[in-house]
Formats: C-alpha cells, structure tokens, sequence
C-alpha cells in the first residue's frame, strides 16, 4: 500500500486497482478540500475527481475501480 503521495496530500482511504491504486485524499491547495485519484505504485497521482465534501468523495471512491 502507498504511505504518501507524490503531491503532499493527506490519504485517507486507498484500495487497489489496475496498475496501481485508488486514492481518497484531502488536498492542501485550491477550492475543493477532497479529491479521488487513480495513484501509480510510486505514489504519482493522476487523473482526480475534487469533491467539496467528504461524502460526497467517498462515494466516488467506491464507486471507481
């Protein structure tokens, strides 16, 4: 499992997935506080869906795959 990410931000939930990881994440910049992304196993972090609330990311989390 990933212990940090390329970018600084906060894990806060993962789960494996091809190539790599998802990741739910609080992020330190801009407007929206909670971001999923699609992480490799480097902990470079691509492709982010930004969530203003923390449900709202979390249901996104579970939903990709």
């Amino acid at each position: 499992m990933l212990n940090a990410l390329n970018n600084g931000s906060e894990i806060l939930a993962q789960k494996i997935a091809k190539n790599g990881y998802i990741v739910l994440a609080r992020v330190k910049f801009g407007y929206c506080q909670f971001v999923t992304w699609y992480a490799d196993k480097n902990g470079y972090a691509y492709w982010g869906h930004y969530f203003s609330s923390h449900d709202e990311a979390m249901a996104d989390f579970y939903e990709r795959g």
